[in-house]
This record gives structure tokens, sequence and C-alpha cells, in this order.
């Protein structure tokens, strides 16, 4: 038995199916009601505190990320998408914190990318910032940014998903990286 078999009761178009066991990804896909809203709120409260204390655990590397991948899979099988796009989600804050960027969000086809409200924030001298911009500008289909009283926002267009975001954050880095080897050679 997989961790995502459990037993539930479950609703489809007003029939009732007692204590059936479901995997819970198919009801998602099947598009089952589930009654389960306090009890699931709970068990993902859970496994996201589990989750990030292995990450921990683990070491915040790209080894330990794996190897905590591992033991999942070797754990509970296969892993659902959600799981594994929170493993991506990991990867993305670690690049996002060495661009100096404060807080990720992907919505709506858009990635926003925050920095530090501080105008005399580090990442604001550095020659890696002074890099990033020029990337975004070199960029404008993909890249608009947004300068208000309180923040500095970059907004990346046409990012739908977490794959993406990771693509494209990856590409910004390695253009900055490359840039400052190249300055070092």
């Amino acid at each position: 038995v997989q961790l995502w078999d459990v037993q539930i009761l479950c609703v489809k178009r007003g029939n009732v199916h007692t204590h059936q066991k479901v995997n819970v990804v198919q009801l998602v896909e099947q598009k089952y009601f589930v009654k389960l809203i306090r009890v699931m709120d709970i068990i993902v409260k859970i496994i996201k505190v589990w989750f990030v204390s292995q990450i921990i655990v683990k070491g915040a590397t790209e080894t330990g990320l794996m190897k905590f991948k591992e033991d999942l899979v070797d754990r509970f099988g296969k892993l659902p998408d959600v799981f594994a796009g929170l493993l991506e989600t990991v990867r993305l804050k670690w690049i996002a914190k060495r661009l100096g960027i404060e807080k990720v969000l992907i919505r709506r086809d858009k990635m926003k990318l925050y920095f530090p409200a501080d105008q005399n924030a580090y990442i604001y001298k550095s020659d890696e910032f002074g890099k990033m911009i020029n990337y975004v500008m070199m960029n404008p289909k993909t890249f608009t940014v947004k300068q208000t009283a309180n923040e500095l926002l970059i907004i990346a267009i046409g990012v739908d998903d977490i794959y993406e975001a990771l693509g494209l954050l990856g590409e910004v880095e390695l253009f900055v990286k490359k840039d400052s080897q190249a300055n070092l050679a």
C-alpha cells in the first residue's frame, strides 16, 4: 500500500461510496469530491513540515535533495506530480537566493521576482545584479521591470509552471555567472 492510498468516504455525482480504497491522485483525476477537508488539511500540513525537515536534515544541496527524493520513492512508491513540483520549488528557491531575489511568485502565466525593499541592500551594489538587469533588458519580450516606492519587481511573462520558472531563472543565473567568469579570465 502506498502513502497515497487511503480509506475515505467519496462522493461522485451524488452517489456515495463508503470506505472505498482509492488513490488520492486518481480521485482528483476523476473529479471526485472528497469529504476530507479537515483531515486532508492536517495531513498536508504534517507532510509539508516533514518534507521541509527532511530537506534540512539531508542538507540543502543537490545531492541531499536527490537522496531525499530516492528515499521517498523507496518508502512510498512513485511520487505524485505535486511532490515532484515541491522538489523543483526547492531548486527554484536556491537559484533565487543566489541571485538576491527575496520572493518568487508564479501565477497566471507570470513569474514575479521580488527584490529586497531596503535600497541599501548588498544585492543592489553587486556586479551580479547589474548583469542580471542587463539580461532582463536584453529580453524585453520576456521581462518587464516595475519599481514602486517600496520594492523592485521583475516580471517574466509566459511562465506557466515551476519547470518553466526553473528553466528561465537558470538561464539568468548562467548568464550572470558566465559573464562573471569571462571577466576573471
